[in-house]
């Protein structure tokens, strides 16, 4: 939790403090490092728990993600094959190379260490995913089935299924798990993608859900207090913005291509003109709850309390050929885009496009974008968590500079 707020002294105290295996002292104590962009003292941390039972397979996914994000994946591939000397690597293990290999894009590689070394639980659950990734829908479904007859109503599998049976065309199945994970989990944002996207293909009216006209709305906002007009104040911003972009290359495991994205969550950056941020998209997001209204039956406005609460906020940068491919949050309710800085483009380079399934979804069902919007510095776009979204590539050599936040509905911590 310090961590999560960027408090890594505080976290460093807490961590001195505790009573914990010389294994999750090593994992954290790398996590902390990480956090403070100390990447050598987080590599050094996490190889010295690699060999535990529990962690090891979290430790080798931090450190491949950091090798990737420094422009060092040389080294992770060297440790990828130390990790493949062993006759029968251990199943966390084998699943984090697997992760890893397919989400830089080396697919055939992840395929072949995927034949040699098939696992079990954890391997498995990566190669539904792999699979996924791949369009191989039917080899994915059967898996997932498999596991499920091992460990019936495994959250993370059911979800796996709902996707690959949606992929391979089994669209009254993909409903049917759907609403078997919406049982488990009813603020699961994927279930109700996969939900929409069934019913799309199957001709029903699921503009229940993908509603673009009534959900998704830009808002322009006015600049706070202390600036005289968003142009001077997006210009603070960048500024602060740009001293967090401090890594050569994007997450591993987030969506964005050909740009980066900050680490902290900015929630917790004691920055002036990063907390005003937050000040000035209030009004927007309060006007936005207004608009859309509250619907007690139905899955989006449900929640509708009339408040919120922040639940994450980050930054990318998208240089010339960034977008980011298609994707929901799941555990959001209301997703958004801020445009900090766009560059001057013709046509629909750098905009938001939305209802375009994920990219193997996409060319397995022939689902194209339904509904766009121009970015423009200053706009605010508010939209529901489980809409497909995703943008067209920058064009030329400027970049666009973003502050997504995810927002969810107030809570109250007495009730």
């Amino acid at each position: 939790a310090l961590m999560d707020a960027h408090k890594l002294d505080d976290a460093q105290a807490a961590l001195d403090a505790a009573p914990l295996s010389e294994a999750e002292i090593r994992y954290q104590r790398g996590r902390i490092a990480f956090y403070r962009q100390d990447t050598d003292a987080a590599l050094s941390a996490l190889e010295g728990c690699l060999s535990d039972q529990e962690l090891g397979g979290q430790a080798l996914s931090l450190i491949l993600q950091i090798y990737h994000m420094t422009g060092r994946w040389s080294e992770a591939e060297e440790l990828i094959d130390e990790v493949s000397q062993n006759e029968t690597p251990r199943d966390n293990l084998s699943a984090a190379v697997i992760r890893a290999l397919s989400q830089i894009g080396q697919t055939d590689h992840a395929l072949t260490y995927l034949s040699q070394y098939p696992g079990r639980r954890q391997t498995q659950a990566a190669a539904i995913d792999l699979l996924i990734g791949q369009s191989l829908f039917e080899d994915a479904k059967d898996i997932a089935i498999e596991m499920l007859k091992a460990k019936p109503g495994e959250p993370e599998t059911v979800q796996r299924l709902a996707h690959a049976a949606l992929g391979n065309g089994d669209f009254d199945l993909a409903q049917n798990v759907s609403d078997m994970g919406l049982r488990q989990s009813p603020n699961n944002q994927f279930y109700y993608a996969v939900k929409a996207t069934a019913g799309r293909a199957k001709g029903q009216d699921y503009r229940y859900y993908f509603n673009y006209e009534a959900f998704v709305r830009p808002y322009d906002l006015s600049p706070p207090s202390g600036w005289s007009d968003m142009s001077s104040f997006n210009a603070d911003l960048h500024k602060a913005l740009l001293e967090l972009h401090e890594f050569e290359e994007a997450p591993l495991d987030q969506t964005l291509r050909a740009g980066t994205q900050t680490a902290p969550d900015l929630r917790f950056v004691d920055h002036p003109v990063i907390q005003a941020f937050f000040k000035a998209v209030d009004p927007a997001i309060r006007q936005y709850l207004a608009d859309i209204g509250h619907n007690p039956r139905h899955a989006f406005l449900r929640r509708n309390s009339g408040d919120y609460r922040i639940r994450s906020a980050w930054s990318v940068k998208l240089g010339q050929g960034g977008h980011h491919i298609n994707h929901i949050h799941p555990e959001g309710w209301i997703s958004s885009a801020y445009y900090v800085d766009v560059p001057e483009a013709d046509g629909k380079a750098g905009w938001i496009k939305f209802g375009e399934p994920a990219q193997p979804l996409h060319k397995a069902l022939g689902q194209g974008p339904e509904f766009e919007i121009e970015p423009k510095a200053g706009r605010l776009v508010l939209f529901p968590s489980y809409l497909w979204h995703g943008t067209y590539p920058v064009a030329g050599e400027g970049t666009r500079l973003t502050l997504p936040i995810d927002i969810l509905p107030h809570r109250n911590p007495y009730s």
